[in-house]
């Protein structure tokens, strides 16, 4: 909500929603810094089974959790950026998140289709 109050101020509705519980933002920290977690470590999992084993059926479930969770962080992170209008000052940062998912789908589908 920082931007929405930086010269030249932006008086919107939006402004009520800033999460003024430091227990609250922290709770949701630690929910992204867990999904992060998973992710990194599904996705080493799935790249060490496919590079030392080269055995994608046996990576699969790995690189498809690494998948998953690293879309769900992004897709939070993007749902957090619509509800607190981070269109308005942030859209970079709103073209990022879109474009990371983007990425994330095609790596799911490129480990799940059959290309051959």
């Amino acid at each position: 909500m920082a931007p929405l109050r930086q010269a030249p101020g932006i008086a919107t509705p939006l402004l009520a929603r800033a999460i003024a519980s430091p227990l609250l933002a922290r709770v949701a920290m630690f929910i992204v810094l867990a999904l992060q977690i998973v992710a990194a470590g599904a996705c080493w999992t799935g790249a060490y089974a496919l590079a030392i084993g080269g055995d994608l059926p046996g990576a699969r479930p790995a690189l498809n959790l690494a998948m998953s969770s690293f879309a769900a962080f992004l897709f939070a992170m993007h749902l957090g950026g619509m509800w607190f209008g981070y269109w308005i000052r942030q859209e970079g940062l709103q073209l990022t998140h879109i474009g990371l998912l983007v990425w994330s789908v095609a790596a799911f589908l490129l480990f799940n289709l059959p290309l051959a």
